[in-house]
Formats: C-alpha cells, sequence, structure tokens
C-alpha cells in the first residue's frame, strides 16, 4: 500500500525520550535535539552514519533538557533550557 506510514528516519541517541528538536538556520542538514537524559545532541544528515550524533554534550548533568535553540544571527551558539 502506497499509503502505509513508515518512519524515514529515527534517531535514538539513548534509551529515552528526546524532549526538543531544532533544524540549524544555516546548515539544512543539521538538527540539534536534547534529551531527557540532559545532553545534547548535534546530527549532520549529510554524514555517512547520519543516525549518530556528531556532537553529544552533558549540558545539564543529572536533570532533563527540555528545549533547544539555534542562534538566528551567530551561528556558533545555541541554547538549551531545562
Amino acid at each position: 500500500n502506497v499509503y502505509e506510514a513508515t518512519d524515514v528516519m529515527c534517531l535514538e541517541p539513548y534509551g529515552g525520550p528526546l524532549q526538543d528538536v531544532q533544524w540549524s538556520p544555516f546548515k539544512p542538514c543539521i538538527l540539534a535535539t536534547v534529551g531527557s537524559n540532559g545532553h545534547l545532541y548535534l546530527y549532520d544528515l549529510l554524514q555517512e552514519n547520519y543516525i549518530t550524533p556528531v556532537v553529544d554534550i552533558d549540558v545539564c548533568p543529572g536533570k532533563p533538557v527540555y528545549s533547544v535553540k539555534f542562534n538566528s544571527v551567530l551561528k556558533e551558539y545555541i541554547a538549551t533550557g531545562d
């Protein structure tokens, strides 16, 4: 059936839920996610192994992170919130 729903991609950097996802406003192949484990993950979909994060930072050890936002002016900055 051509109308059957299927996953295009599944990102599971760890065993818990991801809380937020945002695409980079500068590079459309980059996305950031944050999880309930306190980590920020960056993915580059142009990499051969694109389902593995290219960056994994424990931004809030032992506490969940609920939001992520790229800075719309300075591409070097990403904000996270718990």
